[in-house]
């Protein structure tokens, strides 16, 4: 009754009128489409494309599209699943945590990722050159990350700490070769080369 005085409907019961609002919306796609361009409006322009250099949230939500991290959480179950690791494992202790990259990884001009592209992505964060204080928060609970071999990293904690896990497994990987040299890497601002 209130819908129908406030809407100017006589007689028309909510259950047709929602029947008509769904007779009038595009019929779904039966099969999905491959290709094409996502737009996305994330409320403003990011500062940098930078990964390394970047504080703002415009940014880190381009760089969550672009980048990628040795694991990802399920959005469903709130589960570590593989990204660029294969796998990750914590210590009985609790304070290593080893991350083996999957076969086959490249970044966009065709140079394999590395297990020394892992390891320069965490310690670019305490490299005075590259003016990092934003990020060493996040990881001062993290003494170290050694390299085991060619597909094996290993992040050592300084103690026990539920979000060590976390913070390692998600660790954003940039290219070593493209953001190797402080000088040059960063001043990539507003383009991925």
């Amino acid at each position: 009754p209130f819908l129908e005085a406030t809407m100017g409907f006589s007689r028309i019961s909510f259950s047709t009128l929602a029947l008509l609002l769904l007779a009038c919306l595009p019929a779904q796609a039966k099969d999905p489409v491959v290709g094409g361009t996502f737009n996305l409006n994330i409320g403003g322009e990011p500062t940098t494309l930078n990964p390394i250099t970047s504080t703002d949230a415009y940014s880190s939500s381009v760089h969550s599209y672009v980048m990628d991290s040795l694991m990802t959480r399920n959005a469903d179950t709130y589960e570590w699943e593989p990204a660029l690791a294969e796998k990750g494992e914590v210590s009985k202790d609790g304070q290593t945590f080893t991350f083996t990259l999957r076969e086959g990884v490249k970044w966009h001009d065709g140079k394999p990722v590395t297990i020394e592209d892992v390891k320069f992505s965490f310690d670019v964060i305490f490299e005075p050159s590259y003016n990092l204080a934003h990020l060493r928060p996040y990881y001062e609970n993290i003494e170290k990350a050694e390299i085991v071999d060619a597909k094996t990293i290993r992040f050592v904690a300084k103690n026990v700490y539920f979000n060590n896990f976390s913070t390692t497994a998600g660790l954003t990987v940039v290219p070593k070769h493209i953001y190797g040299d402080a000088k040059k890497g960063g001043k990539i601002n507003k383009t991925i080369t």
